[in-house]
């Protein structure tokens, strides 16, 4: 895949697995476990991979994290040759940044500067209101594949946190955070957006719906940030089945 002035990626696409604490597997959406032993798991989840490179013909990279935190990256040859390698391609970004990210949503800065008086008043409520306004209009008008689309969602999770709403806050950054990446967004932002939804979801009671958010998030990290163990570690350390809660 290659992206008009981004950093080219020899070898996409890249599939993420995750091995939890208690041997489960997560791989595609999907919770591996039961009977079967860890390998029998990861076995299945290897089916897909192995399927890509055959149907591709050429390498596809995958990305194990470890309840330890640490990544293993592989390429999966189409004759489904394994090589364990050091590290993958970094995530591209667009060079230079693309200006949306930085222009203060002119088209929408009304709306903005309403949500920032609020907060500036203290009024959470007010200023989460006036966020959700704002967002709303953004994806009205641009759609979700759009810069202004990640900010307005950024500025809801920022605000979620100033008023403890932990789950909305682990939900909206998590989000940001994949849409960052998803546009090819300078690194260091998406590494802050990424540290940004492991804080909120690490103090949000888990339920059903935030558990899958766990697993979103957890997948992003690993495939963003693979050379940072500890929130990796930390979020594998709350994904656990719920019978074993």
């Amino acid at each position: 895949m290659t992206v008009p002035g981004a950093t080219t990626i020899p070898l996409d696409p890249l599939t993420t697995v995750l091995v939890l604490p208690d041997g489960a597997v997560h791989s595609r959406g999907t919770l591996l476990s039961g009977p079967g032993s860890e390998q029998e798991l990861m076995d299945q989840a290897w089916l897909f991979p192995r399927e890509q490179a055959t149907n591709l013909q050429r390498p596809v990279r995958v990305s194990i994290g470890r309840p330890t935190g640490s990544v293993e990256r592989y390429l999966l040859a189409a004759d489904g040759t394994l090589t364990e390698v050091p590290a993958h391609p970094p995530t591209a970004v667009l060079d230079p940044p693309d200006p949306r990210w930085d222009d203060g949503m002119p088209q929408h800065s009304a709306m903005l500067e309403t949500a920032r008086a609020a907060e500036r008043a203290g009024d959470w409520r007010a200023a989460q209101v006036a966020a959700e306004r704002l967002a709303a209009h953004v994806l009205k008008d641009f759609g979700e594949q759009h810069p202004h689309a990640v900010l307005a969602q950024e500025l809801q999770g920022h605000l979620a946190v100033r008023a403890k709403d932990w789950a909305s806050a682990a939900r909206l950054h998590t989000s940001a955070a994949a849409g960052r990446n998803r546009l090819l967004a300078p690194s260091e932002a998406t590494e802050r957006a990424l540290k940004n939804a492991v804080y909120a979801w690490m103090q949000a009671p888990l339920d059903t719906g935030l558990t899958e958010t766990g697993y979103t998030l957890a997948h992003l990290l690993v495939r963003v940030a693979p050379t940072v163990p500890g929130p990796i570690a930390a979020v594998l350390s709350r994904l656990k089945p719920a019978w074993t809660r």
